[in-house]
């Protein structure tokens, strides 16, 4: 199996994507290599079948979107290096975050600094065509992080026909429809995170109708239903990602980042930067609620993105402050993360894409 992983290349010694081979025996990565020079490709997906890898461009961190784009790469299956087949810009500055069409007919962008989404098209090689965009208004509550809209995350239905938007500026998850013939988003509703919890990642259960979200900004996970006919969530709880012995990190500096859910969905995982750790949780199967189990020491600093594996038998962390990858596996009845002992390292790595 092989791994493809975003990074940050602004102040650090990355060079752009870097590729590594995984073992699904034994958790072990090889020592990665340099895939294709980019700047700032942080968030990395693939698609269905494993040929081709899309990646933001995150090139522009002002509040103009001078720069920022979407490529597409492809996969040489023999040895993992990449090819680029197309970009395109996105008028929205910043593209932080990528989630696909089950078909592959668009990837959506998520735009932190510019605050909006951008739709982008795909031709039938899987190519980007001219984006189209939506831009978010408002604020909320923290003083810095919080004075305008932040996308985070874009995440699609399973059948495609919605996109889903967490804000962290505005303290909103926006839901679009979406229309590909011609492209267009249309927003249907809205749901409103508690002032200054930050909403950044989510992540569907596999039936679709649960999602969980991620509060960055005050450490907590949401589970909401989803009505996919209406487009609209509703709140079922919200905990903390901490137990009680983990705690805050000393300094200060703790936030949340990332989140997944198990193939089998019975568990869920999210990451903690500052604690430097990845939360377990159990879902219930019947309520959709969730009962944090563990926080497991992802061996680095500041885990900013993971990733389990298809068949939900590995998770990889990426420490971005540490420059480092740690796998776990992950128990198949309790949902528990073993360290394998196994790591790799990348200069500043920020997401993990698995391709078969």
């Amino acid at each position: 199996m092989r791994m493809f992983i975003g990074t940050y290349t602004d102040e650090s010694s990355s060079e752009g994507i870097y590729r590594c081979d995984f073992d699904a025996r034994s958790g072990e990565m090889s020592e990665c290599s340099l895939a294709h020079a980019a700047d700032n490709p942080a968030y990395v997906l693939g698609n269905g079948d494993g040929t081709i890898l899309y990646a933001v461009n995150e090139r522009n961190l002002t509040d103009a979107p001078e720069d920022a784009a979407v490529r597409a790469y492809a996969i040489d299956r023999a040895d993992g290096s990449l090819s680029l087949i197309g970009e395109q810009p996105v008028d929205i500055a910043g593209p932080c975050h990528l989630g696909m069409a089950p078909d592959q007919r668009a990837v959506f962008a998520a735009c932190y600094q510019g605050g909006g989404v951008a739709m982008v098209p795909l031709d039938a090689n899987g190519a980007p065509q001219p984006s189209i965009s939506v831009a978010h208004v408002g604020s909320s509550v923290h003083p810095e992080r919080q004075t305008s809209p932040h996308a985070h995350s874009a995440n699609v239905t399973t059948d495609g026909s919605r996109l889903i938007v967490a804000d962290l500026g505005i303290d909103k998850t926006l839901v679009y429809a979406v229309s590909y013939d011609p492209p267009g988003l249309t927003e249907l509703s809205s749901i409103s995170s508690s002032p200054g919890a930050g909403p950044r990642h989510l992540a569907f259960a596999p039936r679709g109708d649960r999602a969980y979200l991620m509060g960055e900004l005050n450490m907590t996970i949401t589970a909401l239903s989803f009505e996919a006919t209406s487009g609209t969530f509703a709140a079922l709880q919200t905990i903390s990602t901490l137990t009680a012995e983990s705690g805050h990190s000393a300094d200060g500096v703790n936030s949340t980042a990332d989140v997944h859910v198990h193939p089998s969905g019975r568990f869920a995982y999210s990451s903690n930067r500052g604690p430097d750790s990845i939360s377990v949780y159990a879902i219930d199967e019947k309520s959709g609620n969730l009962t944090l189990l563990a926080n497991e020491p992802t061996r680095g600093s500041t885990p900013r993105g993971f990733r389990l594996t298809a068949d939900g038998r590995w998770l990889v962390a990426a420490n971005e402050a540490s420059d480092t990858l740690y796998s776990f596996a992950v128990g198949a009845d309790t949902g528990a993360l073993t360290a394998t002992g196994h790591h790799t390292q990348v200069p500043m790595p920020a997401s993990v894409a698995f391709v078969a």
